[in-house]
């Protein structure tokens, strides 16, 4: 039997698998220490007592005869789809509630995504999230790297395309580099696909950690609308990491490149392959997607987090870009070493895990991410032995 050519290019464990492997067993660095996690971007802050509330209520409902739902529309529920567009308007940017689509959060939504097209290029950033380009291999699709290097400042340029339209895969904050597009340069981005009819997939899992000069969407670049798809979370703001929602934005307008409406195509896929998000999950979107508030004091004390890792890190020595916009930090290798013996060493003499940059492709290695996705207590415990050893 043949073997789908996609997984033949997979490797053989996630990043985050490998390393649950390399640290099996163990618990302690040799000094004795306690292992801390700065690895996973998993959210430890818990949801808000109105979103729990919301839940509870859309449960009991489940259990009345009168209020029971079965099966959803594939597509959301219209009241989930309408707070998404509120948020949106809120913002000053305008969509219409049919253009959103509930999904179960941002990877499966990049993995959709991924197959919808055919024989044209994905253009990923390198380094980048591994499952993203996973999502791409599995879809059969030809990938095209985008160089991220210090020089580029972490970022991919629009000039760096090859002349063959594309899809192009952004996202920002990046992950893992922690860095954002301003606005000059994610408008940039959006008059290259323009120009060169380009459609752009905008992963905005991280937008709640940015502001000032910093776009939260790709739609407030001008002309946005006509060449972007939005992927968006409630994973990291609203501390939906095990709950699983967020949405896509699919514009009127974007086509594949048979010329088909990717919208009809998202809910043709949709409708042969999942049944929804579960309904009290839906009604718990919808009470975190208005409290901005909550989302803010969120990102606000992931931030704070991160600033003590980036002030340990500079008192150290270490190169390192992100923290300002995002909860991680992407930091070289002192010495030109490997991204895996560093994360040996400091497991073995700092009790700190952190994720290898070779795990986010070839362009990583060299370099490892911090996450600041842990409790204050332990940031700053982590901030100490980076400062101190």
């Amino acid at each position: 039997m043949m073997r789908h050519p996609g997984f033949g290019q997979i490797r053989r464990g996630y990043i985050f698998g490998e390393i649950r492997e390399r640290l099996a067993g163990r618990i302690c660095d040799r000094h004795g220490r306690r292992l801390i996690s700065l690895g996973v971007g998993d959210a430890t802050r818990p949801i808000t007592r109105a979103v729990a509330d919301a839940m509870s209520r859309a449960a009991r409902e489940m259990s009345v005869a009168a209020t029971f739902r079965g099966y959803g529309p594939t597509a959301g529920y219209a009241f989930l789809r309408d707070a998404v567009a509120e948020r949106y308007a809120a913002r000053g940017l305008s969509l219409t509630a049919d253009e959103v689509f509930v999904t179960d959060g941002a990877k499966s939504c990049l993995t959709a995504l991924a197959a919808l097209w055919g024989d044209v290029p994905m253009y990923l950033p390198c380094p980048a999230y591994p499952a993203t380009a996973d999502a791409c291999r599995l879809a059969g699709r030809e990938i095209v790297y985008l160089p991220c290097d210090e020089a580029r400042g972490f970022l991919p340029r629009p000039e760096d395309l090859p002349p063959r339209p594309g899809v192009v895969w952004l996202c920002s904050p990046a992950n893992p580099q922690g860095v954002a597009f301003d606005y000059p340069g994610l408008a940039a981005w959006v008059a290259a696909a323009r120009r060169r009819g380009d459609v752009i997939v905008s992963d905005a899992a991280y937008a709640p950690f940015v502001s000032g000069r910093y776009p939260a969407s790709v739609y407030e670049a001008p002309e946005g609308r006509a060449c972007a798809v939005e992927v968006c979370s409630l994973s990291k703001g609203a501390s939906f990491t095990g709950l699983r929602c967020g949405w896509c934005v699919i514009p009127r307008g974007i086509v594949t490149d048979g010329g088909i409406p990717l919208r009809d195509s998202w809910t043709r896929r949709a409708e042969a392959t999942v049944n929804g998000v579960a309904y009290p999950v839906q009604r718990a979107a919808e009470a975190a997607l208005p409290d901005e508030a909550a989302e803010r004091d969120n990102a606000a004390a992931y931030l704070e987090g991160a600033r003590l890792l980036a002030a340990a890190l500079g008192a150290a020595g270490y190169r390192f870009c992100g923290g300002e916009v995002s909860p991680y930090l992407w930091v070289a290798c002192k010495n030109g070493g490997g991204s895996w013996s560093f994360f040996e060493n400091w497991v073995e003499n700092k009790g700190l895990v952190v994720t290898p940059g070779v795990g986010f492709g070839e362009g990583g290695d060299g370099y490892v991410r911090l996450s600041a996705f842990c409790s204050p207590a332990d940031c700053a415990e982590a901030a100490e032995r980076i400062r101190n050893g």
